[in-house]
This record gives C-alpha cells, structure tokens and sequence, in this order.
C-alpha cells in the first residue's frame, strides 16, 4: 500500500469516526428530550391541578420585600395564581418550551417615592423596571426646564414569576424564579431523577410558605 493510500484510509477512517460520533451525540440528544419533555409534561399537570386548588380554597400566605426607596413593605398577600405553557414546534407537532408560572404579593397600600436629581431619578426608575414594579411618574422642572424633582407614585404590587424549562444537553430541568421572597432572580437545576411526586409536593410546601425540604434539591446557577 502507497502512502497516499495509507493516508486515504487513515481520512476515511476518521470521517467514520466522526459521523459514528455524531450520530451518538444526535441520539443522546432526542433521549434527553424525550426524558425533558416528559417530566415537563408531569410538571405542568400539577402545576395546574395546584393552581386549580388555590383558586378554590382560602389560604392566606403573606410576604414581606425591601424595595428601595420604601423601605420594608410587609404583610402582602399572595395571590392571582396562573399557570400557562410556552410551546414549541419539531416536526409538526407541539412541544412543551418552557411552563410559566405567576401570582401576585399585593396590599392596598400606595407608596410615594420622590427623588431630587435627574441621576436619582434614573437609578430609581432603573430599579422598579428592573424588577416589574408598576409605578407612575411626575416630574417637575425648572424655568429653565431642568428637571429638580420626580415623584414616584408604586402600589404595593410585586409580581412573581417561576420558569420551569428543560436542558437538553445535560437532561435536566431548570427553574428560574424572579421576586420570590427578594427582588432578586435565581436558578436552579434539577436532575431528571430528583423531580418526582415528592419533588413537587415539597415546591407546592415551599411555595405556600409551609414547612418544605425543597431547598435542599438541585443546585443554584451563577
């Protein structure tokens, strides 16, 4: 054999190699999210059987957040449950994206934030932008047009969010949360085999504040 043909079979060789190997790669992957999609899927069926529930029953869970500018809001109740799904398309058929869960921690209370310089006034509306506050605004000028004051008008509404998603590459489940217990957002991962019954019943325990073991599952991101 010349060694141009050696070289032939060494490339013909590695070519095969290689498409073996992405074959397998390819195969993990539709495994993975066949796995993903089906923890999804039992995710979503009690996340919506939860939020049936507490539309149906009295059971106050109150909250307390620091929001800058206010100060400690307390005593705001947790409330307006919704549970909604994110598609996706492969193939024609529909997949599950990401599930979307939301309520609200409100009060009747209104807060008056004033700030007294066009810099305070942008690190403030920076902020409750950043974290979903609802505010209204007034400001107030100058002859000269500059600005010497802001009014912040918020009421006492912090909305909260949970993303449940999956990762393909690594089969495991995400949750993103934003504004629960803190204006901060976090995630988390959770393998496959963690994310059971039990799993699901310590996230409802956490979420209604009752005594829960939830955090000791997964492992925070970032």
């Amino acid at each position: 054999m010349s060694f141009l043909d050696e070289l032939k079979k060494e490339a013909e060789a590695r070519k095969q190699k290689e498409l073996a190997e992405t074959q397998s790669r390819l195969e993990a992957v539709n495994r993975n999210f066949l796995l993903v999609q089906g923890r999804l899927q039992e995710v979503y069926r009690y996340l919506k059987k939860l939020v049936e529930q507490l539309g149906q029953i009295d059971l106050p869970v109150h909250r307390s957040y620091y929001v800058e500018g206010i100060g400690q809001v307390d005593k705001l109740l947790q409330t307006d449950y919704a549970v909604a799904l994110k598609r996706m398309t492969l193939g024609h058929k529909d997949f599950i994206k990401e599930i979307l869960l939301g309520f609200k921690c409100v009060s009747d209370e209104t807060f008056t934030i004033e700030k007294d310089s066009p810099a305070a006034i942008e690190r403030q509306r920076d902020y409750l932008w950043r974290n979903n506050i609802r505010f209204d605004y007034e400001e107030f000028r100058n002859e000269r047009g500059y600005v010497y004051r802001g009014t912040f008008t918020v009421p006492a509404i912090i909305p909260v969010s949970f993303i449940v998603s999956g990762d393909l590459e690594s089969a495991r489940i995400r949750i993103s949360t934003k504004n629960f217990n803190m204006l901060i957002a976090t995630e988390f991962v959770y393998e496959l085999s963690e994310v059971d019954n039990a799993f699901l019943d310590e996230f409802a325990k956490y979420l209604l504040n009752k005594p829960s073991n939830f955090i000791k599952y997964g492992k925070r991101l970032g």
